[in-house]
Parts: C-alpha cells; structure tokens; sequence
C-alpha cells in the first residue's frame, strides 16, 4: 500500500510538472514560434522523457522520499545488528538453496539515490556500490533510484523495474565491511523478495579491493553469493 501511495504521489506531481511545463512552451510560443511539447512515455514503476527537465520535479520528490526512508529504518539497522552478531558467533551463513549461500555482511543504515540518466550514460553511487550505464545504455532521459536496504545480505534494489538497455550497465557491489569466509570466490545475483537466487550473471571479483563487478541486463534486486 506504502509503494502503490508512493507512485500515486509521484505521478501526480510529474502531471503537474508536465502541465506547467506546457504552460511555459505555450506562453513563449507566442514569442518564438510554434510550441514545443514535452514528450513523456510511461514505464513499469516508472517514467522517461526526452526532455529531462519534465522529470526534475519527479526527482526532487524522490531524494524527499528518500531523506524521510533513512530516518524511518534505522531502528531496522538496530534489530538486524543483533542478528548479524548471533550469526558471527555461529559462523554460519544463511543459505538460499543448496550450493549457494549469499554473503552475511554487518548491516549499514539505509541509503539511496535518484540520478536522471540519458543517452550520454552515467553513474550512480550508493555507499560503495556503483552502477555505471555506458552511453547508449537509454534513448530517452530516465529518473534511475538505486536503494540499499538495511540488510544481513550486500544487496542494493533498482527502479524502475522492466527497464530495457542497449548496452548492459556495470554493477559493482563491495563487500569491504563484511565477514569473509577464506578462500572464497564472490559473485553477483540476481534475487526476489525472498532472497532466492535468480540468475548467476558472469562475475569478476576483485578480492584485494573487496568489490564484485557484473554486467546486468535489466533492474531489480542484487547481492552478494559465493558458490
């Protein structure tokens, strides 16, 4: 309910947005010739424009949503800690499935951002983790928000879900703050809502700077594993 009011919210303000942004075309198009609209198209949880200047407003109530998403989960962050310390002392990881187990890591305070991202590429950073989209990635200007949630797991949360990319983006997830089990290679995956493996996208882990790169194909959730 949390999410679908989230959404409600945003497109009402994006509407509003777009329709003063019309009213100024319509204002100088009496000046300056015929007027230009602002072109909009509507993807799943999301929105992408060729102008991104309609989705500014969008974005600025998204790092709102975001400042008020730290306050409300640090008590999370707490709750988790204690869980994390009884794992250490057990020395057990908590498995998905048999042969896979993701990587327990010290749970951090919530954190996130919301980058407009076009067809020139871009980054977005969230703590350590980084996701790079090349250029060409997007034809259209793209409000992207990369989450990282207070969690037992190394994991970061990608909207809008359903996107589509020309060129695969470069995700790097670090795991310097985590327990490491020696000898232990790391890879990314791609998981659900209950943390199962998904799909296993070819990896490179770079151990001695602690970080885990892949190429990803679409958005949703990521973490952690070794196998």
């Amino acid at each position: 309910m949390v999410h679908v009011t989230k959404r409600l919210e945003l497109l009402l303000l994006l509407l509003l947005a777009t329709a003063l942004t019309a009213c100024d075309a319509a204002k100088d198009s009496s000046l300056n010739g015929p007027e230009v609209g602002v072109e909009l198209s509507r993807v799943p949880d999301g929105w992408h424009a060729v102008n991104k200047d309609a989705l500014k407003t969008l974005q600025k109530l998204e790092k709102e949503r975001i400042k008020l998403e730290k306050e409300r989960r640090r008590e999370e962050r707490k709750a988790l800690k204690a869980q994390f310390d009884e794992y250490k002392k057990s020395g057990m990881l908590p498995k998905t499935r048999i042969g896979a187990e993701l990587l327990v890591c010290e749970p951090q305070d919530y954190d996130a951002d919301a980058e407009i991202i076009g067809p020139d590429g871009g980054e977005i950073r969230v703590g350590g983790h980084k996701l790079t989209i090349p250029a060409g990635a997007l034809e259209d200007y793209t409000l992207i928000t990369m989450e990282a949630p207070p969690s037992l797991l190394v994991e970061v949360e990608f909207t809008p879900h359903g996107i589509y990319f020309d060129k695969e983006p470069l995700l790097k997830l670090s795991y310097k703050r985590c327990w490491v089990p020696h000898n232990q290679p790391f890879r990314v995956v791609y998981i659900d809502d209950l943390a199962r493996i998904l799909e296993w996208p070819t990896s490179f882990d770079l151990k001695h700077w602690g970080d885990v790169y892949a190429r990803i194909g679409h958005f949703s959730r990521y973490a952690v594993a070794s196998n």
